[in-house]
């Protein structure tokens, strides 16, 4: 009998790997900061949403009798989840499901999307570099062209604000829920270099992208003097992200039962940046009390659309 593979190990760059695994994932991450109009920006697009309570409930049934229920494939389960912070507050967010993704976002020079009324364009920092990681067992970590200048138009139900900003994109795969008790995961930018981490209480994994590569930092992340946040999920009040960067000054910007969004303030010898970090409690969502907590996706709002600008078409970072 032939074996259906869990996931399209080949698929190029962009292309989803079309998890078959259930309780597998797919998820692709932006984060961007306007320090001038503090203005902070997240949009993921999940195949197999982790946060999404109907997915990890359906996942839980079908691991308890997988022969009398029906196996929860990814695809079904895709969502988009989009928030806009400013002073660290929240001033918009979705949370909706989408079709299937076929193809993530890819930023080889210039790109562009619509998220409702919002319509930035993505210009890679960096000469273009590719990094793919093994995290966790089954888990991969890819890095392409991470670092990114964001010039574009943000609605905010008023007089649209035009921003430039600077962020951070990642994606990563995997075949199976997260397992681990807490997963601490963020990204640290600033004007010409980024700092993407991930940690668990027992590992974790650090990348600098610099304008001369990409590379894994292996030395350990350091996290101190633990406080007790919403839902009590502790978080660090101070990070040491080996002797790349400090963070310090931790705000929290929003929560729910399985998560803690934060915002810090970065520094190295001689910059000074800003991180973003998202404490997550994966085994948290196995609760079926505490899933009933957390946002649920909705459906019927129009998903985010990406296209690709044309090169004749490409305008200067600089301003809208």
């Amino acid at each position: 009998m032939a074996l259906v593979p869990l996931y399209d190990e080949n698929a190029s760059n962009g292309s989803s790997h079309h998890m078959r695994a259930p309780g597998g994932y797919e998820v692709w991450k932006l984060v961007t900061f306007d320090a001038e109009r503090d203005l902070l920006f997240t949009a993921s697009l999940w195949n197999g949403c982790l946060i999404d309570p109907l997915y990890i409930g359906a996942y839980r049934k079908y691991f308890r009798n997988p022969t009398t229920n029906h196996p929860p494939v990814p695809g079904e389960f895709a969502c988009q989840e989009v928030a806009l912070y400013r002073s660290g507050r929240l001033v918009a967010s979705a949370f909706v499901r989408v079709p299937a993704i076929e193809v993530f976002p890819t930023i080889t020079d210039i790109a562009a999307c619509m998220v409702g009324r919002c319509q930035p364009v993505f210009y890679r920092v960096h000469e273009a570099k590719f990094l793919e990681l093994e995290m966790l067992r089954s888990m991969r970590w890819i890095l392409a062209n991470p670092h990114v200048r964001i010039v574009g138009r943000l609605d905010l139900g008023g007089e649209p604000i035009f921003t430039t900003s600077v962020g951070c994109h990642e994606r990563r795969y995997g075949a199976s829920p997260l397992t681990v008790s807490e997963w601490m995961e963020g990204c640290v930018v600033f004007a010409e270099h980024a700092l993407l981490f991930h940690t668990t209480s027992t590992t974790s994994w650090l990348v600098e992208s610099t304008q001369t590569g990409m590379q894994l930092i292996e030395s350990p992340i350091e996290c101190n003097n633990i406080a007790r946040g919403s839902w009590f999920i502790g978080y660090p009040r101070s990070i040491a992200l080996a002797s790349s960067a400090t963070l310090t000054n931790p705000r929290v910007i929003d929560h729910s039962p399985v998560r803690l969004r934060l915002v810090y303030d970065a520094k190295t010898a001689d910059q000074a940046g800003q991180a973003f970090v998202e404490v997550f409690r994966p085994t948290r969502m196995n609760n079926p009390l505490l899933r009933y907590f957390v946002p649920h996706p909705v459906s019927g709002k129009p998903p985010i659309t990406w296209l690709t600008i044309p090169p004749a078409d490409k305008s200067s970072p600089s301003g809208p």
